[in-house]
């Protein structure tokens, strides 16, 4: 699996870190739900995982505090 995502800026020092992304997507309508910032950039919620905190308790607290909405992870 390719874990690259974008390109490598030169003179940049990049660090690996466990993070966890999440998607919401109503069914229904079949619509996703990206975070929107100041420089007009759109990315999914979520960030690095904190000690002893699972990926799921990691979504869910990233999603309310990036979006202000409870994740509930169903799977």
């Amino acid at each position: 699996m390719n874990k690259v995502f974008g390109e490598k800026i030169n003179n940049i020092n990049y660090e690996n870190e466990k993070r966890s992304l999440c998607s919401h997507f109503q069914y229904l309508k079949n619509k996703g739900m990206t975070v929107h910032n100041a420089k007009g950039h759109h990315f999914l919620p979520g960030d690095g995982i904190e000690n002893g905190e699972s990926h799921f308790d990691c979504i869910e607290r990233e999603m309310l505090e990036e979006t202000g909405y409870r994740a509930f992870i169903i799977c």
